[in-house]
């Protein structure tokens, strides 16, 4: 999701995908002890034209992912912050 930052209060949500873009599918990424593939980011840097992240995989191993930070932008951006398509 994109953030607004507004002074003195919270951020409000400005664009959010309809949908989750990380899914697990690694056999490392869901290992048998955990029912549920659970994803979830820890941090991320940008580098160049790519955002880098580092991931826990069900809370047991540790993955990096990158896409390109300018096409990520631009794909969130077609969501409202309900992540209804804007047309």
């Amino acid at each position: 999701m994109i953030l607004r930052e507004q002074d003195n209060d919270f951020p409000v949500v400005a664009h959010r995908c309809s949908e989750r873009l990380m899914y697990a599918s690694q056999e490392w990424e869901m290992p048998s002890d955990y029912p549920t593939p659970c994803l979830f980011t820890t941090g991320g840097i940008v580098i160049g034209d790519d955002l880098i992240m580092s991931y826990g995989a069900a809370d047991q191993k540790a993955g990096i992912s990158w896409v390109n930070f300018a096409e990520l932008v631009e794909y969130i951006k077609q969501f409202d912050a309900e992540g209804r398509k804007v047309e």
